[in-house]
């Protein structure tokens, strides 16, 4: 193309490299507001350079199973060469394509892949010829696999007491970081194991938070939740194997007696309330649901639903023995002993009040 001031210029998009002829003859004439000039010839001689290949290098590549369709993982070009790349070569894997401008892509799901690694031959063609064979070495690894964890927390829990354990499955990685992070994360810490604890130097009974809902960063990659529920004024606990339904204390104070649903009969030590022990257990037959105990606290009442009345020698807590039953028409829900311990008050789903002759246990 020629402008106004006589400049000549290889036209837009237009690419001399693939030219076959050896010059190029043109006429040229001016115009103004006369007329035109004489034409003038005007030759271009073509000088063609020599070309050359691309040039491709090796890869070394770790990727994840996880990695999606499509996502390019490394480019194979150190140098691309005078022309254009017309194709690409790629051998030994239908789970990887490169493009012609180099990139190496994902082309299959890898989720299923038995193969831990691949190794790919590659090579690019331009219209001066083929490029040097690179290899491509691909490593697959599998994501860390973290579990959500929801708990219950005290307030009085003091500082560096280790309140929870993240569950991580390496699943072959190296576990360089975990990270916790939301509103109130900097009350707790978490070391290389996944271990939790109340961070130093923090009170959780100044905490302005009763829920935490945090997020556990593995390798700066890989996400669970941590959600927290924090309870006042709750200065100790054991949990039981069942579920506690009704508690009875010791006159002394000193012992607590469970109704643990499915687990029978809990005794537990309180005398440390901040450190509460199960010190003994009996199961009943049913499902216990209600205790009382006798006026010398040798024998505890428990109503075991449709079992009715079963009654513990509880005179060494730590080995309380079924000595005795009595059977009711429903399922007892709740009962009272008589002051002198002679009588049991039982409320019966069918029979409405039962009074029990408890005298001979």
């Amino acid at each position: 193309m020629i402008d106004n001031h006589g400049t000549i210029r290889v036209a837009q998009n237009t690419v001399l490299d693939y030219e076959t002829r050896s010059k190029i003859t043109l006429r040229v004439i001016a115009t103004n507001v006369i007329g035109d000039s004489r034409s003038k010839e005007l030759v271009i001689n073509l000088n063609n350079l020599a070309e050359e290949a691309a040039i491709l290098k090796d890869l070394d590549l770790s990727i994840n199973k996880e990695t999606v369709v499509g996502t390019t993982i490394g480019n194979i070009f150190q140098y691309t060469g005078d022309s254009a790349i017309s194709s690409i070569v790629l051998s030994q894997s239908s789970w990887f394509e490169v493009s012609l401008n180099g990139d190496v892509k994902v082309s299959r799901s890898l989720l299923k892949q038995t193969d831990d690694s691949f190794t790919l031959s590659v090579k690019a063609i331009n219209t001066f010829g083929e490029s040097n064979n690179a290899s491509i070495n691909i490593s697959l690894v599998t994501t860390p696999l973290i579990d959500d964890l929801f708990m219950n927390l005290y307030d009085n829990t003091v500082e560096n007491t280790q309140i929870a354990k993240i569950s991580i499955v390496k699943n072959g990685n190296t576990i360089e970081s975990i990270v916790l992070s939301g509103e109130g994360s900097e009350d707790f810490q978490v070391d290389l194991n996944g271990i939790i604890r109340v961070n130093q130097g923090v009170s959780l009974k100044d905490s302005k938070q009763e829920y935490y809902s945090l997020v556990v960063r593995v390798n700066t990659l890989y996400e669970a939740s941590l959600s927290i529920n924090l309870f006042q004024r709750i200065i100790g606990s054991v949990d039981t194997p069942g579920e506690a339904l009704s508690v009875t204390l010791s006159s002394d104070g000193t012992i607590a007696y469970i109704a643990d649903r499915i687990s029978g009969l809990q005794i537990i030590d309180i005398r440390e309330a901040t450190q509460p022990v199960i010190i003994g257990s009996v199961d009943t037959p049913r499902e216990a649901w209600r205790v009382t105990l006798s006026t010398d606290g040798t024998k505890a009442y428990i109503l075991d639903i449709d079992l009715g009345l079963q009654i513990v020698d509880i005179s060494d807590p730590t080995q309380p023995v079924i000595i005795g039953s009595i059977d009711t028409p429903g399922d007892a829900w709740s009962v009272t002993l008589s002051t002198d311990g002679t009588k049991a008050y039982i409320a019966d789903t069918m029979a409405g009040l039962l009074i029990v002759d408890i005298s001979d246990f």
